[in-house]
């Protein structure tokens, strides 16, 4: 259990922001497991996710997942919790000056822990932007600073939901090239796509969903073939709603979570 409790701190904590499962040697592409018919209606809701502060969802029912796989940690989902507040508007440095603060309380293995992440909607694109860190990949691709240290710069934006590009469609959500002290020339790359409309039942009701999924690859050199790819979030996404049901993947450092809306306020 000690160990256990200390990889969940690591997950709440190192891990921090959003999106952090970003391990060199990552899992496959998996598929959710659920079969649906072909779509005919390929277009996603613009209000996706309506950012309105002082709503609450409640996500009472969840599980850890053992680091950057999709697989539950035995126990974790006894007395599992899990809240988030739309807190509303915050001052943060540009580009972003203003994005919406979500404060997530988080309840298993007999501890309650904080985090705090920020997204910005971009109104007039409708892009929705996920602040995230990429502590994890800088330390295990020895990203350096130029003094022999790991760079410490490792917060970036990643355009993580996209309605008006529709369903089963790609776009990229963040591109970025760095130089390891060990291995040279590495690119991150995530992809986003709105991957398929989905029925759920979530606290007694059944929602029309649009799972959007985001994907880490890695690229080695000037190569085009990625050398490392795996799924890092999956979110199903209620239209005037928001996330009913979430999966973020950890990595090799922490674990990740999947969680199922219980209740909301509004």
């Amino acid at each position: 259990m000690k160990s256990l409790t200390n990889k969940f701190f690591a997950f709440l904590f190192i891990a921090g922001l959003f999106f952090t499962s970003l391990s060199y040697m990552g899992c496959k592409d998996e598929d959710s497991g659920t079969t649906n018919p072909p779509a005919t209606d390929t277009s996603v809701p613009k209000e996706i996710f309506p950012l309105v502060p002082g709503r609450v969802i409640e996500y009472n029912s969840g599980t850890l997942l053992s680091f950057d796989s999709s697989t539950p940690i035995a126990g974790s989902e006894i007395g599992y919790q899990s809240k988030w507040i739309i807190a509303g508007p915050t001052p943060y440095l540009p580009p972003y000056s203003s994005p919406t603060a979500i404060i997530d309380t988080t309840k298993t293995l007999g501890l309650t822990l904080l985090r705090t992440f920020l997204i910005h909607r971009d109104t007039t694109a409708n892009i929705y932007y996920f602040l995230t860190n990429l502590g994890y990949f800088f330390r295990s691709q020895n990203i350096q600073d130029g003094t022999g240290s790991i760079r410490g710069d490792s917060l970036r934006w990643i355009a993580l939901a996209k309605p008006g590009e529709g369903l089963k469609k790609k776009w990229i959500a963040f591109s970025e090239s760095f130089t390891s002290a060990t291995i040279g020339a590495v690119k991150l790359e995530i992809t986003g796509e709105f991957e398929e409309k989905e029925s759920l039942t979530a606290a007694g009701s059944t929602y029309t969903t649009y799972r959007t999924v985001a994907t880490r690859n890695i690229f080695l050199g000037t190569s085009t073939t990625p050398v490392s790819t795996g799924i890092t979030a999956r979110l199903w996404m209620v239209e005037n709603v928001g996330p009913i049901k979430i999966e973020l993947r950890g990595d090799a450092e922490s674990h990740g979570k999947l969680q199922t809306m219980t209740g909301k306020n509004f």
